[in-house]
């Protein structure tokens, strides 16, 4: 497996990761002058902001925005450990009590600046308890699964050379895809790494949209499967989303074009994907749920009040599966440059539909946008800002006490936080 192909697919472990609200009522078909997409009837979509003796409403924000107070970090609520990479692409854990951080593989504490060796694929499972991590390297097959304290194996990955877009599937199995898919098909690898024991199944799909590297040597279908192994989720050659039914070789529900798979993510439990539609940073965009049962809820309704609204990509589910944070664009000119816009950390919930804006510091959010990162029970998020910089500066937001403090990580970027 040649050095461009392993950079790839890092790039796309990175994007293709993502528990569940209540089962929805029955589907019905949405006004065909908005989009053609199957729609739940729900409570109308709205921003609130929580009534708190703390909150402050902002100018800035057309409607406000709940004020985050700056505070000094707490650590009697800080629990497991924060796992964070440099600019190398390598992956570290990082203990915010002791502000240590520790090599991944062995739990050593290590010097902040300590030189790499490889790069290194880490991926943390739903319940946020067990983490595989494995160097991206041509000379190194391994990878180890292991708790916050201990290690619980150690494997041999020699033969998964060619399998790409890993995630977990379930709390047992992970799901990868095979690089190779000639004349539509595709085939998925289920594997338990705590056993060794690995499916293989090879899927049909209509008119799959395929992408090839720039040598044509390499080719991958945007796909992915849910837990049942009954649902396929995949773009097809137009540009729409679309829920395949395997059993009945039928799709069920799909979102229109443009819409990108690679820009959404999984609930914990993998039955609900959240994206935005539709992909395009420049347009205005909303927040959509695909269920597997067929069921696709528009969760935000932004553009009916602002000429301007743009969700970014990669929206972030809370371990409970209640919550999704997601960054921000608004405004309220119709002919708003994105660019420039200021960007604002939302929260929406998934069962009341009700969205929280929150003022975060001026200048912190990201101009690019950043994965945010929940801790295990859902109260707190990690935001990354500074990105571009040589040193990232995370901020902590305690969605409780409404507060905002910024971390010490020693310039590494949070990317996960796995329970003790």
């Amino acid at each position: 497996m040649n050095s461009h192909k392993l950079i790839i697919m890092f790039l796309i472990f990175s994007f293709a990761i993502g528990c569940s609200p209540e089962v929805l009522p029955p589907s019905i078909q949405a006004d065909p002058t908005d989009m053609n997409v199957t729609a739940t009837a729900l409570l109308t979509p709205s921003v609130t902001v929580v009534p708190s003796p703390t909150l402050e409403l902002k100018p800035d924000f057309p409607d406000g925005c709940a004020n985050l107070t700056a505070a000094s970090l707490d650590l009697s609520r800080l629990n497991g450990l924060l796992i964070v990479f440099n600019k190398d692409r390598h992956g570290y854990f990082l203990d915010l009590k002791s502000n240590q951080i520790l090599e991944i593989e062995d739990k050593t504490q290590i010097s902040a600046n300590a030189p790499d060796t490889d790069e290194s694929w880490v991926m943390l499972n739903s319940n946020k308890n067990i983490l595989i991590v494995s160097p991206i390297s041509l000379s190194k097959h391994y990878a180890i699964i292991r708790t916050a304290d201990e290690i619980i194996r150690t494997y041999d990955t020699q033969g998964q050379e060619d399998w790409n877009r890993g995630r977990w599937l379930d709390e047992e199995h992970m799901v990868f895809q095979n690089w190779f898919a000639p004349h539509g098909s595709y085939t998925i690898v289920i594997y338990n790494p705590f056993t060794g024991e690995q499916k293989n199944m090879q899927i049909n799909l209509p008119n799959p949209y395929i992408v090839q590297d720039t040598g044509g040597r390499v080719s991958w279908v945007k796909a992915d499967i849910d837990p049942s192994l009954k649902r396929v989720l995949y773009n097809d050659k137009d540009g729409r989303l679309v829920l395949w039914d395997l059993d009945t070789q039928k799709d069920i529900a799909s979102l229109p074009s443009p819409t990108d798979l690679i820009e959404g993510t999984w609930s914990p439990d993998g039955e609900k994907f959240a994206i935005r539609f539709p992909s395009l940073n420049s347009a205005p965009t909303e927040l959509f749920i695909m269920d597997m049962d067929g069921t696709v809820t528009k969760l935000t309704d932004f553009s009916q009040n602002y000429p301007f609204a743009n969700v970014y990509r990669w929206p972030s589910w809370s371990p409970d599966g209640r919550l999704i944070a997601y960054w921000l664009k608004i405004s309220n000119t119709a002919n708003a440059d994105p660019t420039t816009l200021r960007q604002w950390l939302a929260i929406t919930n998934t069962t009341t539909l009700d969205t929280q804006i929150y003022c975060l510091s001026p200048n912190k959010p990201p101009t690019s946008g950043g994965k945010i990162v929940w801790n295990p029970d859902s109260t707190q998020v990690i935001v990354n800002t500074d990105v571009l910089s040589e040193k990232v500066k995370p901020v902590l937001v305690d969605l409780i006490k409404l507060t905002q403090t910024e971390l010490d990580t020693h310039g590494l970027m949070v990317t996960d936080w796995m329970a003790p």
